[in-house]
């Protein structure tokens, strides 16, 4: 048996990591596996119980409590990363590690009893037939991400504020209304062509991708890059900025732009210029599909509780 314990969610809040472990617990029996959720400030005392309650279960933690508690995580567990910790004493004593991605493996290897990547899959929902676009419509660009200043979706908007071209730009994704990041979304965009779509179903997301044109990411720091990994399977052309795995999913120049990192707005103005004022592009693009090579949320649950097994080898 393996248990979870993860932050309590918000009504209506999801993100790449509460995705990941809905989809694999979702194929575990109940004999197999659950998730519990737990505050930060009750997360030690809840390991406590758990560890009495159930001697013989895996514990595993979400790595997000490391960033909402002061306290580091819980010894005699696995930790599950979906990015690198923030803070350096980020646990109580070296744990193993399961991560999404091979560039937060890389970084907490060295601190770490173990480390295992389990990679996210990809929904059957985003293969599916391509809309076509109309001529002379505008360019419908798609931004999917938690809304945050390091998901940069307030820096898209004022880079495509400044570009002379026909866009609607959609932005999918979660947001705490009481985020400072929300309101300069919400102030940026005023009076602008920007649909500010909120969480929807990872179907919705699929429908999205199927009439877009073109997917925006400016996210500076990604364990792994989901979006742009659906929207690759999806045959959606992606500009992103290069971070975590985007450049496994993403051939530059073929079915999509990568940038650096640390592009500054200029850059990006300069590529999005090019790609809004000259849809072939786009066109050509979207002929390249490059279905990423991850397997199906089944195959990952099997990756994953293998990986949480190994560790008690």
């Amino acid at each position: 048996m393996i248990i979870l314990i993860e932050p309590k969610r918000e009504a209506g809040f999801t993100s790449g990591g509460y995705r990941y472990q809905s989809s694999v617990f979702g194929q575990l029996s109940p004999d197999q596996g659950r998730i519990v959720t737990a505050t930060a400030d009750g997360l030690h005392a809840l390991v406590g119980c758990l560890r009495l309650q159930n001697p013989d279960a895996l514990i595993v933690v979400d790595g997000l409590f490391a960033e909402l508690s002061s306290r580091p995580l819980p010894g005699e567990c696995v930790a599950l990363l979906h990015m690198v910790p923030t803070r350096l004493e980020w646990c109580e004593q070296p744990m193993h590690v399961v991560t999404t991605g091979a560039a937060t493996a890389a970084s907490v290897a060295s601190g770490s009893l173990s480390t295992a990547v389990v990679r996210p899959g990809i929904d059957v929902c985003f293969d599916q037939p391509r809309s076509a676009r109309l001529p002379g419509a505008a360019i419908q660009v798609v931004c999917v991400g938690t809304v945050s200043a390091s998901k940069g979706q307030v820096r898209l908007v004022r880079i495509l504020e400044s570009i002379s071209a026909q866009w609607r730009l959609a932005l999918i994704g979660s947001s705490d209304p009481n985020s400072g990041e929300v309101a300069l979304l919400h102030e940026a965009s005023a009076g602008l062509p920007v649909d500010l779509i909120g969480a929807v179903s990872i179907e919705q997301v699929a429908d999205r991708f199927a009439s877009a044109d073109l997917l925006v990411s400016l996210s500076q720091s990604e364990s792994f890059g989901m979006s742009v990994a659906e929207a690759a399977a999806a045959g959606l052309p992606v500009l992103a900025l290069s971070a975590g795995e985007i450049d496994d999913f993403i051939e530059h120049d073929q079915n999509g732009w990568i940038l650096p990192g640390d592009a500054a707005d200029d850059h990006i103005k300069a590529c999005l210029s090019d790609l809004l004022l000259a849809p072939g592009k786009l066109a050509a693009a979207k002929s390249a599909r490059r279905r990423p090579s991850l397997a199906s949320w089944e195959g990952v649950a099997k990756s994953f509780v293998q990986a949480c097994m190994a560790t008690q080898s």
